[in-house]
């Protein structure tokens, strides 16, 4: 039934719902703000019901979630992500909901005689403010009992002029008679579940006014504890409760924020932080992401300035959900001196593998290379040729360093070091005149398993166990926890090669156990506490000697080869291995010889391994160059004739074709439409590959001037028209032009074209008349007669 009248109420709001004018009181301390905005519109009389949607001129920043709108419901609430209709107040600090609540208890406006919640914009303290107003006569309580009524408001009042997004919460109280609706465990208003008072993100933090769920606590009747009698930060005005929201938040001395995955607004839930101080003389603290990617660090001491306490900084590191394919993130450090530190947001991102042409410890492409901290790092890059290059390593814990790498062959850079910090980090190469190379690289903290000669045992079983206390006791990290940095979530794992194993943990106690089927025995680390990272662990198992020495492997040295296509070049190589016990030992390259190889330089890392497990590796280059010239096509000689004294507009194609590039476009002077002078023009053309390989052809445009075209004109009218009067005609002109006397020559031009007409139907046919008149023209306006 309570639902039914719920829903009705709403369904009135929506359809019957309007403005309601304002009731002056002289109730109690006068706390509640009277005026026409808090009336403006009603949620008329129900029980459990609520407001629709109610937009806000302004954004609020509320534990680091902003709002522009509410709902407001009548058990004395404000929501923020729905209406709400629950009328026995819960603690606050437990709901899955943000909340603002003046007053949560069991209100019912139904009863004749009580008021009903009202609502609107208006001002305070000379800002905009938000108000929803349970007043007029008062509001009753479930099941329409109108016998005690309470007096309330609560005033969202918008403070950006201290930050965006700042406001007030500010409760005012002017009659409290009831705390407890019927269905609620009260009787006559009293006892039972009585009224809760304060504000929740909906995830980490709340506040509860102290009396809230303590029956009488807030009754006008109590007078050291009730609502009317006291105040908060309004020494003034008794009834009034101000809470300032700054940076989003209004409890405790805390850092919090949210951890994005790619980009903010994306939460990554589920990531497990850690929290640290500089110096660590205080325990770090862990924390989770929840599904909104909020966390929360709480009750971490402040840092200070004087009078010989600690300065703390705090360094957060996080690592991502299990499963999600993001890196380790980081933000630090961070002060902490007597105030909450909020919005410290961090955004996780998909690791980086090296860009091909770049490797660390010939690491397989498109993986995020893993070495070992103190052990040997071979870094090779390739690039513009002659340039000045440096790498920069920098760890996301802290830690750097950086150097030169060195050219050899042309284009390709290497540099050799040892890294001296742990977990993941950030690679920047910089070369003079090249895109900058970034890529990220994990240092493993962690240590060997190795058999009393001092040689790796491969293979064996290592166990990674925790305990929050030293003493323990110590259990198995579960498999794929996110205790475990991205690097390494494998638990149990087996060691490599080298005998190395590693794992990147978050702070605590830890134990390692080391075993292998005939080797002895299991043995298990000393306690470790992390942090600081154990960089040098070493656990001994009883296993066998065997033969140690790796075999020898012979490779070609460094190989240039011709592109023959756009994907570079099939390159044959051959590389062998010998051990001295096995004797030849199989080899494997990668890439395979018989890969197409890409244009540039690729390093090819070949493995043998013998039958003890000894690796030997070496490396060689392999460079695809392009070297060859675009073949170019341009058209033969071209004649053509003078349209006018300039010359003549004339266009023509060409083409080019690269074996790398494919088509490529190549630029011709004098360009194709421009105008050619009379006489002989030669039209060179280029062409140039991405790699700056030209080619040049070139082929001669020839423009007939009037000379020519007259010559063309006598042997075009010989034998047409009366006798040979036009040929006449026509080698006057020309002989006119070779005395230079223009003016004639356009003259007899022009008799001709008389007498073209003349014998136009007689001895000149229409066909002929029109070409002869034609070419007549064309001579005419080159000689601009």
């Amino acid at each position: 039934m309570r639902v039914f009248v719920a829903l009705v109420a709403i369904l009135a709001t929506a359809l019957i719902g309007g403005a309601v004018a304002p009731t002056a009181h002289a109730v109690g301390p006068n706390a509640i703000v009277h005026n026409q905005g808090c009336n403006t519109n009603a949620l008329f009389p129900n029980d459990d019901g609520s407001t629709g949607f109610i937009p806000i001129p302004f954004t609020i920043n509320f534990f680091g979630d902003e709002y522009g709108g509410l709902w407001a419901n009548n058990n004395g609430n404000l929501t923020f992500d729905g209406p709400m209709s629950t009328y026995t107040p819960f603690p606050i600090g437990t709901t899955n909901r943000p909340i603002i609540a003046p007053f949560f208890g069991d209100v019912d406006t139904r009863g004749s005689g009580s008021g009903v919640l009202t609502y609107g914009m208006t001002t305070f303290g000379g800002h905009d403010a938000f108000c929803a107003l349970w007043d007029d006569v008062g509001v009753g309580y479930y099941g329409g009992h109108v016998d005690k009524l309470n007096m309330f408001q609560v005033l969202l009042v918008e403070r950006s002029d201290t930050g965006p997004g700042n406001f007030d919460i500010v409760f005012n109280y002017d009659q409290i008679q009831w705390e407890t609706g019927d269905a609620s465990g009260g009787s006559g208003g009293l006892g039972g579940s009585s009224a809760r008072i304060g504000y929740a993100n909906g995830t980490s933090a709340s506040f509860e006014l102290p009396g809230s769920a303590i029956n009488g606590a807030f009754l006008d009747s109590n007078a050291n504890t009730g609502l009317v009698h006291n105040s908060v930060n309004s020494p003034l005005q008794l009834g009034r409760y101000i809470f300032p929201v700054r940076n989003g938040a209004a409890t405790g001395h805390s850092i919090s924020g949210h951890v994005w995955a790619n980009s903010p607004g994306t939460p990554a839930g589920g990531a497990f932080l850690q929290a640290c101080p500089t110096p660590l003389d205080t325990p770090c603290r862990n924390a989770s992401a929840n599904a909104a990617g909020f966390y929360s660090f709480n009750n971490l001491p402040d840092s200070t300035s004087g009078g010989g306490a600690v300065d703390h900084d705090w360094n957060i590191v996080v690592y991502p959900p299990s499963g999600s394919g993001l890196g380790v993130g980081s933000a630090g450090p961070i002060p902490v001196a007597g105030s909450d530190v909020f919005d410290q947001d961090i955004v996780l991102h998909g690791p980086i593998a090296p860009p091909a042409g770049t490797s660390v410890n010939n690491a397989p492409p498109g993986m995020i290379p893993v070495v070992v901290v103190g052990q040997p790092v071979h870094l090779v890059t390739t690039g513009c040729d002659g340039g000045n290059a440096t790498y920069t390593v920098t760890g996301t814990y802290g830690g750097s360093t950086s150097g030169s790498m060195v050219e050899g062959p042309a284009g390709t850079y290497t540099a050799d070091f040892v890294l001296t910090f742990t977990g993941p980090a950030h690679v920047t190469i910089v070369i003079d005149g090249c895109p900058t190379i970034e890529f990220d690289i994990y240092i493993d903290p962690s240590g060997f398993v190795r058999n009393p000669a001092g040689q790796p045992v491969e293979g064996a079983t290592v166990t990674l166990l925790r305990a929050d206390d030293p003493a323990g006791p110590f259990v198995v990290v579960p498999d794929g926890s996110a205790i475990m940095s991205p690097a390494n979530r494998t638990n149990p794992d087996l060691t490599d090669a080298t005998g190395h194993f590693g794992w990147d943990v978050l702070a605590g106690y830890y134990l390692v156990r080391a075993e292998k089927a005939d080797c002895g025995p299991a043995v298990e680390s000393a306690v470790l506490t992390i942090p600081p990272p154990v960089t040098d662990l070493l656990l001994v198992l009883d296993c066998p000697v065997g033969d140690a020495t790796p075999p020898v492997i012979s490779v070609p040295g460094d190989i240039m080869s011709e592109a023959t296509g756009p994907d570079g070049a099939a390159v044959t190589y051959s590389a062998s291995a010998e051990d001295e016990v096995d004797g030849s030992v199989e080899v494997d390259c990668a890439p395979a010889s018989g890969s197409t190889f890409p244009l540039g330089a690729t390093v090819v890392t070949c493995t043998a391994e013998d039958a003890a497990g000894n690796v030997a590796e070496e490396t060689f280059t392999v460079s695809v160059v392009d070297t060859t010239a675009p073949s170019l096509t341009v058209p033969a000689d071209i004649t053509v004739d003078a349209t006018s004294p300039a010359g003549a507009v004339v266009t023509y194609s060409a083409s080019a074709f690269d074996i790398v590039d494919g088509s490529v476009a190549p630029t011709c002077s004098p360009a194709s439409g421009e105008t050619f002078a009379i006489g002989d023009t030669t039209v060179t053309c280029t062409a140039e590959d991405a790699a700056g390989n030209a080619a040049e052809a070139s082929f001669v445009v020839h423009v007939s001037g009037a000379g020519e075209q007259v010559a063309d004109l006598i042997a075009a009218s010989t034998g047409v028209g009366p006798g040979s009067s036009l040929a006449d005609k026509a080698r006057q002109v020309q002989a006119y032009l070779d005395a230079g006397q223009i003016e004639d020559a356009c003259g007899t031009l022009k008799a001709y074209l008389n007498e073209v007409k003349a014998q136009t139907g007689k001895k000149v046919t229409a066909a002929q008349a029109a070409t002869l008149a034609a070419q007549v023209n064309q001579i005419r306006a080159v000689l601009d007669c």
